[in-house]
């Protein structure tokens, strides 16, 4: 095998090993596992780096945002953007309020699509933007359904930053918080990112693409009362269920 080949089949092994780590790895165990020193690991490692096709926190590597960038042309990921679409135009009819879909990105959510139908909102959200994981309706829906060493390790790169009167501050008052996401089955930011604005989120998961996605409903607090709260969340996560169901066969 040309030294070429080499180098390229071991960039690949990389990508493969970063892939099935969810904590990501450090220098040594990847070096280890691949069977090569720990300054060709290293060459390795840096030359993806470079290109945002791995990232390093805290001394470990993990699977970077062009990764994702590159994977959104993937065709199953648009089929599946392009599917859940009219999905999200009947959500936004049934309930006039606004829907959105978010991807994980690093610690954050990446705002793929959103919908305004009817009663439109004025805020800075808006495609491409980027939002915090701990305290939005799309954030805490994707932290409820992750592992437990994938949300820590996520959790040690967060700043709990105060947006609003009602922000969650603390990772002990973000843990309650997903405690109750979880018995209820829908995530609720309650004025915690936008002042005077509620949304109800859950969770998107396609596990053999290991896509970690929500979808959520953003409507005024004025609107967004205790019993609409309840019927949004059911009906949303219904509906979450039964398309996944369906592109799941």
């Amino acid at each position: 095998m040309s030294s070429l080949n080499h180098s390229i089949e071991n960039a690949c092994r990389i990508l493969v090993l970063l892939s099935e780590q969810e904590a990501g790895i450090n220098l040594t165990e990847l070096s280890e596992r691949m069977g090569i020193n720990k300054s060709t690991a290293y060459r390795y490692l840096s030359t993806l780096e470079r290109y945002r096709i791995v990232k390093k926190e805290h001394n470990r590597y993990t699977l970077g945002l062009r990764v994702f960038e590159m994977g959104n042309r993937v065709p199953v990921i648009r089929l599946i953007l392009e599917r859940i679409y009219p999905r999200l135009l009947e959500l936004g009819f049934l309930f006039n309020e606004t829907i959105s879909v978010g991807i994980l990105s690093d610690a954050e959510v990446m705002i793929l699509e959103r919908v305004e139908k009817g009663r439109s909102l004025v805020n800075q959200v808006f495609t491409g933007t980027k939002v915090p994981l701990y305290c939005t309706g799309l954030g805490k829906a994707i932290l409820s359904v992750m592992s437990e060493e994938h949300r820590d390790t996520l959790l040690t790169e967060i700043h709990f930053e105060k947006l609003t009167p009602r922000t969650i501050l603390s990772r002990e008052q973000l843990m309650r918080d997903l405690d109750e996401t979880r018995k209820r089955g829908f995530s609720i930011d309650d004025s915690e990112y936008e002042e005077d604005l509620k949304c109800v989120g859950v969770p998107l998961f396609f596990e053999s693409l290991g896509v970690m996605s929500a979808v959520s409903v953003t409507g005024p607090r004025s609107r967004m009362t205790g019993d609409r709260v309840r019927h949004i969340g059911e009906h949303l996560r219904q509906a979450v269920d039964s398309f996944v169901k369906e592109m799941n066969k």
